[in-house]
C-alpha cells in the first residue's frame, strides 16, 4: 500500500525538473542554453560570415609589404625561400628596345607610281615638241632623245630609283628617322634598304633626286622639269607601311625576345630596418610577397581565430546592449556592410595609394566611432572604432604598434560623444582624439625604427601631423553628414531635438495658431513627460519633443476637441460612431503631417502610440446608451487603431496625456485627489494591456506616477481665495 502511495507521488527531483521546464530552464550546458536564445539564430551566422570576410581581407592584406616607397622601413625583410620570377617591366623594356630597331617593311604606291610615270612621259613629249620648234643650233640634248629612249628611262627612274630613294611625307619621314631600317620591295621583287629619303615638301631640287635622274640615263637638262613634276603641288609619297608584315615581325619579336628573370636566394635581405626603400626595390618585394604568400586552410583558420578575438568584444556589446541589432536582419546587414566597407578603404589604398594607408586606418576608426555612437551609444561606438582601427592596421597593412594609439583615440572620442547636443560636440570630440591619434602615430613610428635612424624624428612628426589632420577632416565630414546619418540610422540627436523644441518651429507655430488649446495641452504634457522619463533614466529630451508634437493631427479639425472649444460642442449633433472616427482620426492626420514635415521616425512613434488601443470611452457609452435592446455595441469598435507603446518614453506619454486631460477637466484639485486620478489612470491602462509591449517595469511605473503627481500638484495646486471688495468687510482672513 505504501509503495502504491509512493508511486502516485512525484519525487522532489521530478518537481524540480517540472519547475525548471516551466521557467524555461533545462539540463543542458550553460553554453548550449545560451545558444538556444533566439537572438543568436540570426546574429551568430552573420557574425561568422562577417568574420570570414574580414579574415580574407587580412590574409590578402598581409601578403603585401608593410613599407611605403621612399619611407624608412620598420623591420628587416628577408626572402623566405629561393624564388625565381619574370621581371615583367624589364622584359617589356627589352621588347620595346627590339621593336625600336625593327625593320619597317614598305610597299610601293602602285597607283601613284603609274600616274607619275604617265605624267613624266607627258613631260618628255612636251619637251620634244618644244625642242623641235627651235633652230637646230639652239636645240639641247633633250631634243636628241627619242621617244622610246625617254619612256624607257622614265620607267627605270620610277620603278627603281624613286623607290631606292623614296619620296616621303611628314609621317613617313618620322618613321624613316627611327633606328629601324626601311625595306622597300621593288616591282622586280628585289628588296632595297633606302638610306636616304626625299621630302616632298622641299622647295629646292634635292641632290638625291638629281642623282636618281642622271642614273636613269636622262640628261642634266631634264632635271628641273622632272623635279617640278615630281615635287609639285600634287606630290605624294611613293611608299606606304606594310602593316600586315609589320604586325608579323612584331609578333616574332615578342615571342623570340627572352624574358628578364630575377633570382633571389633563401635568406637574402631585401632591406634592413631603418633603410629608406626605393620604389623599384619595393616592386620586386611585392612580387616576392605575392609568390610566397600562403592562402591555405591552415593560414585562413589562424587568421579567422585572430579576427574572432578582435571582433568578440564588439559582438558581445551588440548582443547585450542592443539586441534589436542582432535580431533585425536589415539592421544587422546594414551594420555589416558599413563595417566591411570601412575596412575596404585601407585595404584598397594599401595597394593603390600606400602612402595614405596609415591615415586611412585612423580615418575609419574615427568615422566608425562617430557613426556607431550616433546610431547606438558611445560605448558601442568606442569599441567599434577601436575594432575597425586594429583590423584596419592588419588589412592595410600598417605597423601594428599603431593599434594602441587607435584604441586610446577611439575611447577619448567616444567619451566626448554623448547626446550630440550641438555640432560643436563632434568637432570637440575630433579635436581631443586628434591629439591622441597623432601622439599614438608618432610613438608607433619612433618605437618601430631603430635608434639613430636618419630622419627618425621627422618621419614620426609627419605621421603625427597626418593623423591629427585626418581626424579633424573626418570630424568636419561627419558634421556635414550628420543629417543624412540621422535619417539612415533613424536616430535623433540633441541638435535636431533642440531645433524641434524651438517654439519658432513652423509646425509648432501652426499648432499654436490653429489649435491654441491643444498647443497649451501639449506644453503641459511635455512637462509631465519630461519629469516622468527623467525619474526612470530614459531619454527625457526625446520624450519632451515627442510630447510637443503628439497631437498635431488635431489641427485639421480643432473645433471637435474639447480643449479648443468655446461653449458649443459639435459632437452633440453627431452620431457616436461619426464622432469616434473624427476623434481617432487625429492620430492618422498627425502621422501624415509629421511625414510631410519631415519629422524623424522616432518622433512619429509618439504620435501613433500615445493612445495605444484604448477605448474612446465617452462615445462608446453614448453609442451603447443610444442602442436598442436588440442592438449590441462592441467595445472593440470604439478602440484606437494603435499600436501600443513600444518604448518606455511612449508609455510615459500615454499616461501623462491622460492625467493632464483628466486634471484639466476636474479644475483645481486637492493633493489627494490628484494622486487618486493618476493611480487610477495608470492602473486602468496597465490592466488594459497598454504597457505590455514596452519594457516598463512595475517599479518604474510607480516612479513615473510619483513624478507626474508631483508635477501636477505644482501645476494644479489650489490658489488663495482673494476677498471681495465690500465696504462693510473690515478684515478678511484668507483660507489656507
Amino acid at each position: 500500500m505504501s509503495e502504491q502511495i509512493d508511486r502516485g507521488r512525484s519525487s522532489s527531483r521530478t518537481r524540480r525538473e517540472a519547475a525548471r521546464m516551466a521557467l524555461g530552464h533545462s539540463d543542458r550546458a550553460p553554453l548550449l542554453n545560451a545558444l538556444a536564445d533566439p537572438k543568436w539564430h540570426l546574429g551568430l551566422p552573420v557574425f561568422f560570415l562577417g568574420t570570414a570576410v574580414v579574415a580574407a581581407m587580412v590574409l590578402f592584406g598581409q601578403s603585401r609589404p608593410e613599407v611605403v616607397p621612399d619611407r624608412i622601413a620598420h623591420q628587416t625583410v628577408t626572402v623566405p625561400i629561393a624564388i625565381t620570377f619574370v621581371d615583367e617591366a624589364e622584359s617589356q623594356r627589352a621588347v620595346e628596345n627590339e621593336l625600336a630597331i625593327l625593320d619597317r617593311p614598305m610597299l610601293p604606291d602602285e597607283a601613284w607610281l603609274t600616274r607619275l610615270q604617265e605624267d613624266l612621259i607627258a613631260v618628255g613629249a612636251t619637251l620634244r615638241s618644244s625642242e623641235s620648234q627651235k633652230e637646230e643650233s639652239e636645240r639641247t640634248t633633250l631634243g636628241l632623245i627619242s621617244e622610246s629612249s625617254w619612256n624607257r628611262n622614265i620607267k627605270r627612274l620610277v620603278d627603281e630609283y624613286l623607290l631606292e630613294i623614296p619620296l616621303v611625307d611628314n609621317d613617313l619621314d618620322a618613321q624613316a628617322s627611327q633606328r629601324g631600317r626601311l625595306l622597300v620591295t621593288l616591282p622586280s621583287g628585289r628588296v632595297v634598304r633606302p638610306t636616304d629619303v626625299i621630302r616632298i615638301d622641299q622647295s629646292t631640287t634635292p641632290r638625291d633626286l638629281r642623282n636618281a635622274v642622271l642614273r636613269s640615263g636622262l640628261p642634266e637638262e631634264a632635271v628641273p622639269f622632272l623635279a617640278e613634276e615630281i615635287l609639285g603641288p600634287n606630290a605624294q609619297a611613293t611608299i606606304s607601311l606594310d602593316r600586315d608584315r609589320r604586325a608579323q615581325l612584331e609578333l616574332q619579336i615578342r615571342d623570340q625576345t627572352p624574358k628578364v628573370v630575377e633570382q633571389y636566394e633563401a635568406g637574402q635581405i631585401l632591406w634592413r630596418s631603418g633603410q629608406r626603400v626605393p620604389a623599384e626595390q619595393l616592386d620586386d618585394a611585392k612580387k616576392i610577397y605575392a609568390k610566397t604568400a600562403r592562402f591555405g586552410l591552415k593560414e585562413f583558420g589562424s587568421v579567422f581565430l585572430l579576427c574572432l578575438l578582435v571582433m568578440g568584444p564588439m559582438a558581445g556589446i551588440a548582443t547585450t546592449r542592443h539586441p534589436k541589432l542582432v535580431r533585425h536582419a536589415i539592421r544587422l546587414a546594414t551594420f555589416l556592410i558599413l563595417f566591411v566597407g570601412l575596412l575596404a578603404v585601407p585595404f584598397l589604398l594599401g595597394e593603390r595609394l600606400p602612402a595614405a594607408r596609415d591615415a586611412a586606418v585612423i580615418a575609419i576608426a574615427a568615422f566608425g566611432t562617430i557613426s556607431v555612437s550616433l546610431a547606438y551609444d558611445r560605448m558601442f561606438g568606442g569599441i567599434a572604432g577601436a575594432t575597425l582601427g586594429v583590423l584596419g592596421a592588419l588589412v592595410a597593412p600598417a605597423p601594428i604598434l599603431l593599434a594602441p594609439g587607435i584604441v586610446a583615440g577611439s575611447a577619448v572620442m567616444a567619451a566626448r560623444l554623448g547626446r550630440f547636443e550641438d555640432r560643436a560636440t563632434i568637432i570637440s570630440a575630433a579635436g581631443r582624439s586628434a591629439m591622441i591619434f597623432g601622439l599614438g602615430a608618432a610613438v608607433a613610428e619612433w618605437m618601430s625604427l631603430p635608434s639613430g635612424t636618419e630622419g627618425l624624428f621627422g618621419q614620426g612628426a609627419a605621421r603625427a601631423f597626418a593623423a591629427w589632420l585626418t581626424t579633424l577632416l573626418v570630424g568636419f565630414l561627419a558634421m556635414g553628414l550628420l543629417p543624412t546619418m540621422e535619417r539612415w540610422f533613424d536616430r535623433v540627436t540633441g541638435m535636431t531635438l533642440g531645433e524641434l523644441r524651438d517654439p519658432r518651429h513652423p509646425l509648432l507655430q501652426e499648432l499654436a495658431a490653429r489649435a491654441p488649446g491643444t498647443y497649451d495641452h501639449s506644453l503641459q504634457v511635455a512637462a509631465l513627460v519630461e519629469a516622468g522619463v527623467t525619474a526612470i533614466g530614459g531619454d527625457a529630451a526625446l520624450a519632451y519633443v515627442g510630447a510637443l508634437y503628439h497631437d498635431i493631427g488635431k489641427m485639421r479639425k480643432p473645433d471637435y476637441f474639447v480643449e479648443n472649444q468655446s461653449g458649443t460642442n459639435p459632437h452633440d449633433d453627431l452620431r457616436a460612431n461619426i464622432s469616434y472616427l473624427i476623434i481617432t482620426g487625429h492620430v492618422k492626420d498627425g502621422l501624415e503631417m509629421a511625414s510631410a514635415s519631415g519629422l524623424p521616425k522616432s518622433l512619429r512613434e509618439f504620435i501613433s502610440s500615445h493612445h495605444g488601443t484604448q477605448v474612446v470611452r465617452w462615445f462608446y457609452v453614448k453609442a451603447r446608451d443610444a442602442a436598442s435592446e436588440d442592438e449590441e455595441v462592441e467595445e472593440s469598435s470604439f478602440r484606437y487603431p494603435g499600436p501600443r507603446p513600444r518604448s518606455k518614453e511612449a508609455a510615459v506619454l500615454m499616461l501623462a496625456d491622460a492625467c493632464e486631460s483628466a486634471s484639466r477637466a476636474a479644475g483645481e484639485l486637492p493633493s489627494g485627489k490628484i494622486e487618486s486620478i493618476v493611480r487610477d489612470l495608470s492602473r486602468e491602462r496597465l490592466l488594459d494591456g497598454q504597457f505590455d509591449e514596452c519594457k516598463l517595469t512595475l517599479r518604474e511605473l510607480h516612479e513615473v506616477e510619483d513624478a507626474i503627481i508631483g508635477r501636477l500638484r505644482s501645476i494644479r495646486h489650489q490658489r488663495l481665495a482673494y476677498p471681495e471688495d465690500h465696504d462693510d468687510v473690515e478684515s478678511v482672513e484668507p483660507s489656507a
